[in-house]
């Protein structure tokens, strides 16, 4: 659980968010604006996370063909 609060992905979303949401208070947009832009940090977020799930399971077909020689 500590890995994913800690990871720049996730600091990212959490900043953005929280900025989008000052301006939302602050009157300097709308929610509609803010729900969309929640919405596109989101898929950044997610598309991230499927890349990194990715790239480790090349790295771990990879070891295991090297194991297997």
């Amino acid at each position: 659980m500590k890995e994913i609060l800690v990871s720049k992905k996730f600091i990212f979303a959490l900043v953005v968010s929280i900025m989008g949401f000052v301006l939302v208070v602050i009157k300097e947009t709308d929610a509609e604006t803010f729900f969309k832009f929640v919405e596109l940090i989101g898929g950044i977020y997610v598309v991230g996370n499927i890349s990194d799930k990715i790239n480790d399971t090349r790295t771990d077909i990879t070891k295991l063909n090297q194991k297997q020689g």
